[in-house]
């Protein structure tokens, strides 16, 4: 670069940036500690378990659909996290992890309150006769491993 003067001539042979992006280049690096993935893969663990259908239940041809929410919330919002399992054979065991996160972003933290349901249709959103899900929540927290969820209530 050569000046003449006080004011500097701009060297051709530079990239020159232009002043609006001089900001953002100033602010990138705060901006990617912001902006950091939603979980350490070191500290995120899927969450691992067993589940089992209660006596006299008997359930064929359908899904399974392991769910995820935050502890306390019941059935208030999107959940964490979704899996579906198709055809199901119990016991059946089943991995709940980041990538079954349901909005991208979501920190995969928990406690979690964990349902299972089995449905016949595949369908998430219905709740046909016959379809089992467990009674109660599950309590669980990432990496949790010997989850056992009980599918002890028909619809």
């Amino acid at each position: 670069m050569s000046y003449h003067g006080t004011v500097p001539l701009i060297d051709r042979k530079q990239p020159v940036l232009h002043p609006s992006l001089m900001l953002s280049a100033l602010l990138l690096p705060a901006l990617l500690t912001i902006t950091a993935p939603a979980s350490r893969p070191s500290e995120v663990k899927p969450v691992k378990g067993t589940i089992t259908v209660g006596r006299g239940f008997a359930p064929k041809n359908g899904y399974v659909f392991v769910i995820l929410r935050p502890e306390g919330s019941a059935d208030r919002g999107p959940p964490i996290a979704v899996l579906r399992i198709d055809k199901p054979t119990f016991p059946l065991p089943f991995s709940i992890g980041p990538e079954n996160v349901m909005i991208s972003g979501t920190r995969f933290r928990g406690p979690f309150d964990l349902y299972a349901r089995f449905d016949q249709d595949g369908n998430p959103m219905s709740k046909a006769r016959g379809d089992l899900f467990n009674a109660k929540p599950v309590r669980v927290k990432s990496g949790d491993k010997k989850v056992s969820v009980v599918l002890n209530k028909a619809r």
